[in-house]
């Protein structure tokens, strides 16, 4: 959401609202990240993603939800 405040004796600085955590931020502590805008630097809620937490996310491979096979039948004469 876009809107415009003076702050710091700038007037008209845009200000967004961050994506995680809900509050907003003029132009400056806000950056797009994979689509969101997310809040960083001092005196924000550092919602950005650290560099190099995506990859990992990427390649971690997940069991996919199947039918359990049947057991086989067994026939033992004790």
């Amino acid at each position: 959401m876009l809107d415009t405040r003076q702050t710091n004796r700038v007037f008209g600085e845009e200000w967004y609202t961050c994506g995680r955590c809900g509050m907003d931020y003029p132009r400056g502590k806000v950056i797009v990240q994979n689509g969101l805008v997310v809040c960083r630097g001092p005196e924000t809620m550092g919602c950005v993603d650290e560099p190099g937490a995506g990859p990992p996310r990427t390649r971690l491979t997940l069991p996919l939800e199947q039918p359990i096979d049947p057991l086989p039948e067994v026939v033992e004469d004790l």
